[in-house]
C-alpha cells in the first residue's frame, strides 16, 4: 500500500497536463468503452458468462478508487475539495441498483461510475490514466498504429517507449521529474494521437466493435 505523501503542486500540475493529453488520445477510441461497459452489464444481468469475466469492463469489475485511496484522497482534496467523495457517492447513488450484490471478478464496481461514465473528471486513480486494456491494444494493432500483441493490457509507457513518470507525479512512488521529461512525454502522446487520428473514424468504430466480439462474445 503506498504511503500517503504531501501533494507536490508542481507535480500535480504536470500530471493534469499529461492526463488531459491522454484523455484526448483515449477519446479517439470513440465508443469502445461504452460498448465494453454495455456488453459487460448484459452478461452480468444474464448470470455472467464466466469464460469472459477477465475481459469485462474494468470500471465494473475493479475498484481503483479503493485500491488507490491512500494517494487518491489527498490529491482529490487538493483538486476538488474535501467533500469530493461525497459528491462522487451522490452521483453514483442508484447506479444499476443491485449490481453491488453481484459476484464480480475483482472488487468492483467502482464507486465513481455514474450515468454519464466516470464522475471523477481529473486526477483519476493512476491505473485509469496509464493503462490500456487488451481491447485498446487490439484496435491499435489492427489499425497499424502499434505492433504490440493484444493478449494483455499494457501501460502507456510501453506504447510510447518512455520511462514511467506518471507514478512519480501522482505520488505512487518517489522520484525526480523535470520539465524536459514532461515535454517529451506530451510530445510522444501527441505523436501517437496524430498517428491514430489518421485512421478513419469508421475504421476505428469497426475495430472497436470487432474487439468486443473477440474478447467478450
Amino acid at each position: 500500500m503506498p504511503i500517503p505523501r504531501r501533494v507536490n503542486s508542481n507535480h500535480l500540475k504536470w500530471y493534469k497536463e499529461i492526463e488531459k493529453s491522454l484523455f484526448r488520445f483515449f477519446g479517439l477510441f470513440d465508443n469502445l468503452c461504452s460498448l465494453c461497459y454495455e456488453e459487460t452489464l448484459r452478461q452480468i444481468e444474464q448470470g455472467g458468462e464466466r469464460n469472459n469475466m477477465e475481459h469485462w469492463c474494468c470500471c465494473v469489475a475493479d475498484n481503483q478508487v479503493h485500491d488507490h485511496w491512500v494517494v487518491l484522497n489527498p490529491i482529490q482534496e487538493v483538486s476538488n475539495g474535501p467533500l469530493w467523495y461525497e459528491e462522487v457517492k451522490r452521483k453514483h447513488a442508484g447506479w444499476q441498483e443491485g449490481m453491488h450484490r453481484r459476484r464480480l471478478p475483482g472488487n468492483g464496481p467502482c464507486p465513481a461510475i455514474c450515468t454519464g461514465g466516470c464522475c471523477i473528471k481529473s486526477c483519476r486513480p493512476i491505473t485509469c490514466t496509464t493503462q490500456l486494456c487488451e481491447k485498446m491494444i487490439f484496435v491499435l494493432n489492427k489499425s497499424g498504429v502499434s505492433g504490440f500483441g493484444w493478449h494483455k493490457a499494457l501501460q502507456i509507457e510501453e506504447i510510447i517507449e518512455l520511462p514511467g513518470i506518471l507514478q512519480a507525479l501522482y505520488g505512487v512512488r518517489t522520484g525526480k521529474v523535470d520539465s524536459s521529461q514532461v515535454e517529451l512525454y506530451l510530445k510522444s502522446i501527441k505523436e501517437l494521437a496524430v498517428k491514430f487520428s489518421g485512421v478513419s473514424l469508421q475504421r476505428r468504430k469497426s475495430l472497436a466493435a470487432e474487439s468486443i466480439d473477440h474478447f467478450l462474445k
